[in-house]
């Protein structure tokens, strides 16, 4: 333990020097900082080339089970992950630094206990994590919506408690492109109600970047009793409105649940349904299908159209109760060469399914834009069952072994992964 708190010391001053240096960096004129960018672009490549590797611990779970990760991952991305899968709770500590080609090593030797490796890099440096197959998952996925929303998504009881919830408040809104507006919308709504719901995972969009979106686009601001509460920037720089961020006034929660987070998007459609558009962009989602984010634009009748932003490349060791547990708590999404595809982990055999838990999986996980679901049993790695002839279109059942590979069985890590047949 002592070891573990002189080591986050010391990350924690050199996270302070960066931010220091980085302070420093934006302060000099920018045609002065010009001649520093090829040292700035070479220290990036070193950083994600030699990389801070680490490694998060959940807290016991009442079955006295702990999980831990071996990750590389930046601040955001690290933060994400480990509040996803390991709570908010979590310890983290900085094992050093590595060559990406040695990940292996580092696992063997700073975290053989790790149930599984997460590393975070762009596309065009995934050969420097060796011969092995890795899953990908993207960082983000990308959705769309199609207005007005279809009698199917309305007659849904989530998006009916939403709109029930507006008429309740008397939520109205108004739309405007006033400087001043966007300031408060900008230092008011938005950088707080991130960093409340997202704390040190929350990417927080720099203003200027955000002041471009408004010179293409608005602010829908939601209004109650004529005062605004939260608001939406909406971006008209491509053919297709993209809602590009939101937020609601000191990230106050009771809002929320007044129904302020559903106005965002039900009054945004009805704008945009107002001016003739029939499909908007709702940004980007975390590719976990239990993220909060992502099942409620989901609800919203949203379908996937892309990825974005590279991806977290995954490895699962060995097969232990920790990395069942860790499989079965966090279904994926998975992109096979441009193809889309949801991962269930299940611990019972997919063949003593009832057709009621067969509708529940699609229910749940599957989402427009997938190609297939797949659910993969943990307990039947070499000839999984067939899938029911009426979920055949939707659903496909892979074996532990086709999907992960070593230790499950022999075919090589992420082989075999095919579409639906």
């Amino acid at each position: 333990m002592g070891s573990e708190a002189v080591s986050n010391r010391c990350e924690a001053r050199r996270g302070s020097r960066r931010r220091t240096l980085k302070t420093l960096y934006y302060r000099i004129p920018p045609s002065w900082r010009r001649l520093l960018d090829p040292l700035v672009r070479c220290y990036r490549l070193w950083d994600e080339i030699r990389p801070r590797f680490w490694i998060g611990d959940s807290q016991p779970r009442d079955d006295g089970l702990s999980i831990s990760i071996l990750c590389v991952a930046g601040t955001w991305e690290r933060s994400f992950l480990f509040d996803q899968i390991l709570g908010r709770q979590r310890r983290e500590r900085c094992v050093g630094r590595a060559w990406l080609w040695n990940v292996a090593k580092v696992w063997a030797r700073k975290g053989p206990h790790c149930c599984a490796i997460l590393v975070y890099v762009r596309p065009g440096f995934r050969r420097f994590l060796g011969s092995q197959k890795w899953l990908h998952i993207p960082a983000w996925v990308v959705g769309e919506v199609e207005l007005p929303l279809s009698p199917q998504v309305l007659a849904t009881g989530n998006v009916k408690e939403d709109l029930r919830k507006i008429r309740k408040s008397a939520l109205g809104y108004t739309v405007t492109r006033d400087l001043q507006q966007f300031e408060d919308f900008y230092a008011n709504m938005y950088v707080p109600h991130a960093r409340r719901f997202y704390g040190d995972g929350a990417r927080i969009w720099p203003r200027g970047l955000l002041l471009k979106h408004l010179d293409h686009g608005e602010i829908l601001l939601v209004t109650r009793q004529g005062q605004p509460v939260a608001g939406n920037l909406i971006s008209y720089a491509e053919a297709e409105p993209l809602l590009v961020v939101s937020g609601v006034r000191d990230g106050d929660r009771r809002a929320l649940r007044d129904g302020v987070g559903g106005a965002i998007y039900h009054l945004s459609f009805r704008h945009l349904t107002e001016q003739g558009f029939t499909r908007v962009g709702l940004g980007k989602s975390r590719a976990f299908l239990r993220d909060g984010v992502l099942r409620y634009k989901k609800k919203l009748g949203m379908k996937l159209v892309g990825t974005s932003e590279g991806y977290f490349y995954l490895r699962v060791p060995h097969d232990t109760e920790a990395s069942r547990a860790f499989l079965k708590d966090n279904p994926l999404i998975l992109d096979d060469n441009g193809g889309l595809h949801g991962v269930v982990f299940v611990e019972t055999n997919a063949g003593s399914l009832s057709e009621a838990q067969w509708a529940e999986l699609d229910k749940e996980f599957s989402c427009q834009g997938l190609s297939c679901l797949w659910i993969v049993p943990l307990n039947s790695p070499d000839r999984p069952p067939r899938v029911p002839a009426s979920w055949v279109s939707r659903i496909s059942v892979r074996g532990a072994s086709e999907v992960l590979g070593s230790p499950w069985g022999a075919a090589a890590f992420g082989e075999c992964m095919g579409g639906c047949r």
